[in-house]
């Protein structure tokens, strides 16, 4: 039996994200520079953007290891449910004004972060920074709610899964 600290996953997870973010974000800014797309100068706030995206990502997955682990289809169902939830993030179009497929963007804690990112990119100002303020905030305090959940439970399901 090898001890380790708990959280050597999470960072390992964190800095697998990181090393995948890099390597497209190479790809992005030399696509970037070939189309000669301009940069505003807000482009500088990327790095807070990055980490409340990484921050919420990281906070969906501290509430769902504990589940995952409990039941391995959960684990093979979250890439599934992902694949499909990401077209109701405002990625490659613009944030529809009604409709269905508004509300669901409206509710999805994603698109705020995602259209922040898109505007200090492109638009030099963004567009809605009470929604990427708030969502930035309640991810910092749930991060750590999640946290301690994953901490507590982590020992109860190693227990449970030995035995």
């Amino acid at each position: 039996k090898i001890k380790f600290p708990c959280e050597a996953l999470i960072i390992s997870a964190i800095f697998q994200v990181l090393f995948s973010f890099g390597i497209k974000l190479v790809v992005l800014a030399g696509i970037l520079l070939f189309f000669k797309v301009s940069l505003t100068f807000s482009a500088l706030l990327l790095p807070i953007a990055i980490i409340a995206l990484l921050l919420l990502g990281t906070l969906i997955g501290l509430l769902l290891i504990p589940i995952g682990i409990l039941y391995k289809d959960i684990e093979s169902s979250i890439p599934i449910i992902m694949s499909g939830l990401i077209f109701f993030t405002p990625v490659i179009y613009p944030m529809p004004e009604s409709g269905f497929l508004a509300v669901l963007a409206k509710f999805n804690p994603v698109s705020p972060l995602i259209l922040f990112t898109k505007d200090i990119l492109f638009n030099s100002v963004p567009q809605d920074l009470f929604a990427f303020t708030g969502i930035f905030l309640g991810s910092i305090v749930f991060f750590f709610i999640g946290w301690v959940i994953y901490k507590v439970s982590l020992p109860i399901l190693v227990e449970r899964m030995s035995a």
